[in-house]
This record gives C-alpha cells, structure tokens and sequence, in this order.
C-alpha cells in the first residue's frame, strides 16, 4: 500500500513464501490455511508447499482480478475440498470478460494460476516478462484464432499493473 505521503507498507502477506525460512517450512500446523482462499495456492490446503510457484498463483489471481473485476475460477475455489474438486475447475479466460485484453496477457495469466503447480511459471522474472512482452509461443495461438486488437485501455490499465509491482518490489528490496 502506498500512502498519501509515499510511504509504503506491506499488507497481509501472511501466506506468502519466504527463501530464508523455507527449510524450517512445516506445512500448516493450523486447521485453517493463511490468506483468503480465493487467492491462495490450492496446494495451501493440502499441507503442500509449492514454493515461489504459490506466490506467483497469487500474483496472478490479483493480476487477473485488476484487469476483470473477477477471479480466474469464479467462486467455486472455496467450495472445493478435495484434489478432485480443484481438477475439475475450468480456467475462465480473462478476455470473457473484458474483451480488450489479448489472448496472449490471458494465456500468461491461465499459466500463472494453473491449479497443478508444475503447469505455473517458476520464475517471477518470466511470468513479468510475459506479462509486459507478448510470449512468441502464445502469439501463435493468437494469430491462429485470429487475434484481438489492442487497446490503449488495456495499455494503461497494464501499465497501472506494472507499476505496482514495481513499488512492491522497491519495498521488498528496501526491506531487506
């Protein structure tokens, strides 16, 4: 969160992984996951810790959520309490519901909340990356289903995206 006076402050990342204590990581002692369900790693509620790979879901849920107004999997998410719940889930593509965003932003956010964590990117540098540069794999997709035009809103709102990264990664380097 960014302040009125620029300052800034890190707000709920109660659940999120942290390199420097992972090896004393003991998949939750807790009967209730960290965070809220809707963007938690559904590894989360199966004592599984998937890593940098649980963030990124995050990341992309409210990466997704900003550009939508909604989540990635609606809200059946919460009521899933098996492997198989979450198996059965369909990915609704972002540009169902804002149809200025292009097919190759939508196939990098799918990957980034992919339910199988080993589906999800393992990187945040390319996970960004495909974010702000169109992925040559995705673009075949995309011309084979005849592309979307590109707007200068969906620019702008990529751009508002972008720069919240970038304050939260000013903070989380300012941090260490």
């Amino acid at each position: 969160m960014v302040s009125p006076g620029f300052k800034t402050k890190k707000v709920d990342f109660g659940s999120v992984y942290a390199p420097s204590i992972h090896e004393i990581f003991t998949p939750m002692e807790r009967e209730v996951a960290l965070g809220t369900l809707d963007y938690a790693d559904p590894s989360y509620r199966f004592r599984i810790n998937t890593g940098i790979r649980g963030d990124i879901y995050s990341l992309g849920v409210m990466v997704y959520e900003m550009f939508t107004g909604f989540l990635p999997y609606g809200t059946k998410l919460e009521k899933c309490n098996t492997h198989t719940d979450f198996l059965k889930l369909r990915y609704v593509p972002s540009y169902n519901h804002r149809d200025i965003i292009p097919l190759w932003f939508d196939r990098a956010l799918e990957k980034a909340v992919a339910i199988d964590p080993d589906l999800r990117y393992d990187s945040l540098r390319v996970f960004l990356s495909d974010l702000k540069n169109p992925n040559p794999e995705f673009l075949k997709e995309d011309i084979q289903q005849g592309g979307k035009k590109d707007t200068l809103l969906f620019w702008k709102m990529l751009s508002l995206v972008l720069f919240g990264l970038l304050v939260m990664s000013l903070l989380v380097s300012a941090t260490k």
